[in-house]
């Protein structure tokens, strides 16, 4: 028991560690490793060794300033792509697409299902 908590624990650390980057002082003399959380106009928030670091970016060297820059726009373009999924590649989604119909004209016509959507509305009737 203890032998497999030991290796989760080493297999957590490695990944953790996979992600960081190293990080220079502007002259070049010192560096240090960590993962970039976020940034400001001004600032970088690493994590290093498990902890929030909070460094100026004239600190930093031209380099770690372009990477920085890069990644905030990569960052961005991902939170402002929109995430199209084919709607029968989910499971409800799968279901619903034969039996989708639309209200048109005070009547129900056959509708296709061509996004997935945000939301189900089901209705559901029952007798006894």
């Amino acid at each position: 028991m203890k032998r497999t908590l030991s290796l989760i624990a080493i297999l957590g650390l490695i990944t953790s560690s996979l992600h960081a980057r190293t990080w220079t002082n502007a002259d070049g003399s010192k560096t240090f490793e960590g993962k970039y959380l976020s940034s400001t106009t001004t600032t970088v928030k690493v994590l290093k060794n498990g902890k929030s670091l909070t460094v100026q970016l004239d600190l930093l060297s031209q380099e770690d300033k372009k990477w920085v820059a890069t990644e905030v726009e990569r960052l961005d373009a991902e939170k402002n792509k929109p995430k199209e999924v084919d709607a029968e590649e989910s499971p409800v989604g799968a279901l619903l697409a034969k039996k989708v119909k639309r209200f048109e004209k005070k009547s129900y016509k056959k509708a296709e299902l061509t996004k997935n959507p945000e939301f189900y509305l089901i209705y559901f009737s029952a007798s006894w």
